[in-house]
């Protein structure tokens, strides 16, 4: 019985640990929410250290570093200049240090060469893969001054090929890249950073000064993490030297609070919601910038004071590192594919999540939310305040006729926090049923040849994609794409019309919608091969070859056959014989003939195919009393003379090989017609 028990306790136990362990990792799970994998790409070049002298752009990424979480981040860096030039392998961060190496490993590079950004871009998309965490969403931030720079064409052409195959990989991974442009000297074309980053779903942005690095990477820190940054102070000392400021905490979703103190502050001091002066502060200095970082997070109202020399200007921002998020959901039943009918009420909630579970209601207070409702075509066409019930906000929508995008804003404390969309949403007729276009294939992929010397301009026929079973007209819009609108492409009705290719190979990625607003998305990839000079003349000279070969064998076809022997004799010179091929056989491949008065070169034996051939002259000759150019030879003797006492003369005999039948026939191969052929082309035949 004893024992009975013992056991039975023993199992509890184990039941309740396991029970907790997977507690565990559903918190921590949950806790990841809002935690990236991030890889921080910097331009080493020379130029960087000329529009960036005083190292700013360290200062800006210290900033940028410092305010992520204490922990839950993946983070790596890429140093480049016309290659890789420093690298730290993404890993988890785990406090101050970890951060502190990643630093490191960007300020150890001294100002070097070229602008790489194409194997900057392959590597850190690389190091995402192979090293970054699978459950999180990933980014890179890219910082250069410039654009795209290599020492000769052929390192430029590879650079280029790398950045095309980096763009189609975070495309693919819904890698989103942020990249800014410091163009201090206005010779950067940031239109290549901003293609990188628009094709990617990044933001990014030009700026003309170093000053302004930080507050661009401040201000993607907040894109990123779906947070908001709060100024509490911009202002002089007045002449006692002491500002105080307050600021709330919510009740719940705050994990960390930073802030970044830019100035010269001789003491600061914080206190809790409950008065207490507080010092649990983790601190980050820089050279421009003093990083207060509070986790041990208390909702209420803070109090923080700072004090300095009167008339001294000072700054500070505050920043929540948050876990919370928005999920919008369309609560009536019966819906399939999110189609409603029109005019009826339709009920949307929104509520709000974090690490510790679902918002009560009383975690809502000083939070607001609005429903954005956005045609097909982006345009917002209504905005509605969403009522608080119980532990969501709700709405009761009615929908016009058509197709929709949904999406909760949750304001509050500072903060705008967004909801995924909910798209399409299409209301249509009651009686109406309708199914929306189906793509024939996905992804589509296209080649296409580069010419030099041409408009190398092509068509992408998009009614070719996908098919509606109702045969409803269909529209077609193009969400993103790797090449440039404007410059690369142009979507005309059904038409993709590219005339340039600033990569590679890209894809665009295409809505196709019918006319009651139910759609497919399909994605078009395009590779272009540069056919090139080289190419052209190799093929040129192919086509010789294949020239030469037909020519040849059109030769041969309509050139006929000798079939037989051709014999001349002269009394003094001998008898000399010869069995050509077909065509024509020159007098001068008969070398017992000389000093006739004839040029031998231009006088020849013509193959008819049949029992004779035919002996044509330059001038004039006698032969049977008569005076011609053309004499018919056959199995007997015929004598040919310059003059009509035929004191100069020689005699011809053709012997064909058909009068002794096909088996005596003299059969010839392919490779001796051709050396007739080239014989013929190139000079007389020798017998």
């Amino acid at each position: 019985m004893k024992i009975s028990k013992r056991i039975t306790a023993l199992f509890l136990c184990m039941a309740m640990a396991v029970a907790f362990s997977f507690n565990l990792v559903t918190n921590a799970s949950e806790a990841n929410q809002n935690k990236f994998n991030v890889v921080i790409v910097l331009d080493a070049s020379h130029s960087v250290a000329n529009t960036d002298p005083n190292g700013l752009r360290y200062e800006a990424i210290e900033q940028f570093v410092g305010l992520l979480a204490e922990k839950g981040n993946y983070l790596g860096s890429v140093v480049f200049s016309d290659g890789i030039e420093a690298e730290k392998k993404i890993s988890l961060i785990d406090g101050q240090e970890d951060k502190a190496k990643v630093i490191k490993s960007l300020k150890s590079v001294k100002p070097l060469h070229y602008t790489n950004i194409g194997a900057a871009l392959s590597r850190a998309t690389e190091m995402l893969d192979q090293n970054g965490d699978e459950n999180l969403p990933s980014v890179i931030i890219l910082v250069s001054d410039g654009n795209t720079e290599m020492k000769n064409e052929k390192e430029l052409k590879k650079s280029k090929a790398l950045k095309a195959d980096a763009i189609e990989d975070a495309r693919d991974k819904k890698i989103k890249i942020y990249s800014v442009c410091l163009n201090a000297n206005n010779k950067a074309d940031f239109s290549e950073m901003k293609q990188i980053s628009k094709a990617t779903g990044g933001v990014a942005k030009e700026i003309k000064k170093a000053d302004d690095l930080k507050p661009v990477l401040n201000m993607f820190y907040n894109v990123i993490y779906n947070t908001s940054t709060k100024v509490l102070v911009d202002e002089d000392f007045p002449k006692d030297g002491v500002i105080e400021k307050t600021f709330e905490i919510p009740p719940s979703g705050v994990d960390e609070v930073n802030i970044i103190i830019s100035g010269n502050p001789k003491s600061y001091s914080l206190k809790d919601p409950d008065g207490k002066k507080f010092t649990d502060v983790k601190k980050y200095a820089s050279k421009s910038f003093l990083l207060l970082k509070i986790t041990s997070v208390k909702p209420g109202i803070w109090t923080f004071a700072v004090k300095g020399i009167a008339k001294e200007h000072i700054k500070i921002n505050m920043v929540y590192n948050i876990d919370m998020k928005v999920d919008l959901k369309i609560m009536t039943r019966d819906m399939q594919d999110n189609i409603v009918n029109a005019g009826d009420k339709i009920r949307i909630s929104a509520s709000v999540s974090s690490a510790d579970g679902l918002f009560s209601s009383e975690e809502y207070n000083g939070f607001k939310c609005v429903l954005n409702v956005t045609d097909d075509e982006g345009e917002l066409v209504d905005s509605v305040d969403m009522k608080l019930k119980d532990d969501r906000f709700v709405t009761d929508y009615t929908f016009d006729t058509g197709s929709y995008s949904l999406q909760a804003v949750v304001k509050g404390f500072d903060m705008e926090l967004l909801s995924d969309k909910i798209e399409p949403v299409t209301a249509v007729e009651k009686e109406i049923v309708n199914t929306a276009p189906k793509a024939e294939k996905n992804p589509v992929s296209r080649t296409v040849y580069i010419l030099p010397f041409t408009e190398n301009r092509k068509t992408f026929d998009l009614s070719e994609i996908a098919k509606d079973a109702e045969n409803d007209p269909l529209r077609y819009s193009i969400l993103s794409s790797s090449f440039v609108e404007g410059e690369d492409y142009k979507l005309e009705g059904d038409k993709i019309i590219q005339r340039g290719f600033s990569l590679y190979k890209g894809s665009y990625d295409i809505r196709v919608t019918d006319d009651k607003g139910l759609y497919c998305d399909v994605e078009l990839k395009v590779t272009s091969i540069n056919v090139g000079i080289l190419t052209l003349i190799l093929l040129g000279i192919a086509a010789l070859i294949v020239a030469a070969i037909l020519g040849t064998l059109f030769y041969i076809a309509i050139t006929k056959p000798f079939n037989g022997t051709i014999t001349v004799s002269t009394a003094f010179n001998g008898v000399t014989s010869c069995q050509p091929r077909r065509g024509r056989c020159k007098l001068i491949n008969f070398t017992n003939i000389r000093d006739l008065g004839l040029n031998l070169n231009k006088c020849y034996f013509q193959a008819s195919g049949k029992d004779f051939v035919t002996l044509v002259t330059d001038v004039p000759v006698y032969s049977g009393g008569m005076q011609t150019k053309k004499i018919d030879i056959r199995n007997y003797d015929v004598t040919i003379s310059l003059d009509p006492n035929y004191t100069q003369s020689f005699e011809a005999k053709f012997e064909s090989f058909n009068q002794y039948g096909s088996s005596y026939r003299r059969r010839g191969n392919f490779l001796t017609d051709i050396g007739d052929f080239f014989s013929d082309l190139f000079g007389g035949r020798r017998r």
